[in-house]
């Protein structure tokens, strides 16, 4: 069990299985504004069930209004085996990461360092 708060309060949720992996990506051509950042969501279950009813959302899509009945499914901010060469700096050794070279623009090197 662990603690989980969010705007519906403090709640106690059971992980259980690895069910998805959401990995940051560019939609539209908008960017991607957390490269290394992706989500790892897990089929959940709380000690005791929160029911929140009716949820006012509007984003991109529009407005909805969800009915929302239990927790299913949590979503964890994770990392994907940062490492050199996968063109995101996310690793305490990197300087610079294949197209990810803010520090040293068009001058990366093949161990992720900056000349």
């Amino acid at each position: 069990m662990v603690n989980v708060e969010d705007q519906f309060g403090t709640h106690s949720v059971e992980i259980r299985k690895a069910v998805s992996l959401c990995v940051a990506s560019d939609k539209n051509s908008e960017g991607v504004l957390n490269k290394g950042v992706h989500q790892m969501c897990y089929r959940a279950r709380a000690a005791v069930p929160v029911r929140p009813g009716n949820v006012h959302s509007h984003d991109q899509f529009g407005r909805w209004n969800p009915r929302l009945r239990r927790e299913k499914e949590i979503c964890i901010p994770s990392t994907v085996n940062p490492r050199c060469g996968d063109n995101t700096v996310n690793n305490a050794t990197e300087q610079c990461d294949g197209t990810d070279d803010a520090l040293c623009p068009g001058a990366c090197q093949v161990d992720c360092t900056c000349p």
